[in-house]
């Protein structure tokens, strides 16, 4: 019955705000209506939390692949960059060998071992 009360005392206070029961009627009528284009407009432009999971997949994807290619490239120029270190160090071996028997081409075998064992020495 307070309740009863309540609401009869709101509709006294608003029949005396807006003139009439018909005004008052327009008024909530409008207002409900506004709270529905409200709700329905947030609702229909708030993504969905499926989306956001979505992306967040696509983007875990994008970055395990790219991380995958670099590994690759990195593997590739590596292998390049050995080869090339590898055939320096053969170059070097061989021209040291050059100047070597260059060096040594007038010695005997004994003395050109002896010569080598004394710079090994050092």
């Amino acid at each position: 019955m307070n309740y009863l009360q309540l609401i009869i005392n709101f509709l006294k206070g608003a029949t005396a705000k807006f003139g009439t029961t018909t005004n008052l009627l327009r008024e909530i009528i409008l207002s409900v209506v506004t709270a529905v284009v409200v709700a329905v407009a947030v609702n229909s432009l708030t993504p969905t939390q499926d989306v956001v999971s979505d992306l967040k997949e696509v983007i875990t994807v994008i970055r395990r692949n790219q991380h995958q290619a670099d590994s690759v490239s990195y593997s590739l120029n590596l292998s390049v960059l050995h080869r090339r270190i590898d055939s320096l160090k053969t170059a070097i071996i061989l021209q040291h060998e050059q100047d070597s028997i260059q060096y040594n081409h007038r010695l005997s075998d004994l003395d050109a071992m002896r010569r080598i064992n004394g710079a090994i020495r050092r």
